[in-house]
């Protein structure tokens, strides 16, 4: 299959997440050798990106993607999954997985969806703080992004919405509410609602890169705080 040409840096990406979760891509992946701070840090942007595959663009050290951020539905790329963390009323972590809709390096922000209705968005609302977490097999990386989350509804979601495919948007609205008990499986109702769709839009503040390929281990950590110039810690 022939290739672009800028598919050596954007075509490495198949994420998967927790423990061993992929998305099968059958093309082998050529890795670039990540051994500077701004090269790592592109490739973990590059990795939180869905437009990247789809479109051959990656983003630059400083710029971050062409035109902000793009979502699945616009480049049709297969979806992919985070697992993505709060805080539970207890004080326990809640940990589930989402699929990342888009991401921004220049505002450095990731977008996920859920049901309004759903736990994860009181969680959110009485403590945002949050965290990312994804495994990328083709660089052998894992990538931890923390910062806050916020929910958005109503007419702030309305181009999510109308970007969605009919099929998706039957995951809004389910009746019961998520979390609720029910008698049997399948004892529930979906019907799309557009009022039920929540994007929690997570700020990323810092940034925490382990690389497990060989010949040796490498981990680099980046906040906001110092303008994302990263520095090099213990594996």
């Amino acid at each position: 299959m022939a290739r672009h040409p800028g598919d050596v840096q954007s075509a490495r990406h198949s994420v998967a997440l927790g423990a061993g979760l992929g998305h099968g891509h059958a093309m082998a992946r050529h890795t670039p050798d990540l051994t500077t701070l701004p090269d790592v840090l592109a490739h973990a942007w590059d990795a939180l990106d869905p437009a990247v595959c789809a479109t051959g663009a990656k983003s630059g050290p400083e710029t971050g993607a062409e035109s902000g951020p793009k979502t699945s539905a616009e480049t049709g790329l297969e979806t992919r999954l985070a697992s993505f963390a709060t805080t539970a009323p207890d004080g326990t972590v809640a940990l589930r997985h989402l699929v990342i809709r888009a991401a921004d390096r220049r505002a450095a922000q990731i977008d996920l969806h859920t049901d309004a209705r759903s736990a994860k968005v009181a969680q959110i609302v009485a403590n945002p703080a949050a965290a990312l977490l994804l495994w990328c097999p083709d660089a052998t990386m894992q990538i931890r992004a923390n910062g806050h989350a916020q929910v958005l509804t109503g007419d702030a979601v309305r181009a999510a919405w109308d970007n969605m495919q009919g099929a998706a948007r039957l995951n809004y609205g389910t009746t019961p509410a998520p979390g609720t008990p029910i008698r049997a499986p399948g004892a529930f109702d979906r019907h799309a609602h557009r009022d039920r769709l929540a994007v929690l839009r997570q700020s990323v503040d810092a940034l925490d890169v382990v690389i497990l390929s060989d010949p040796q281990h490498r981990r680099a950590v980046y906040t906001g705080a110092d303008g994302w110039a990263g520095r090099w810690v213990a594996p």
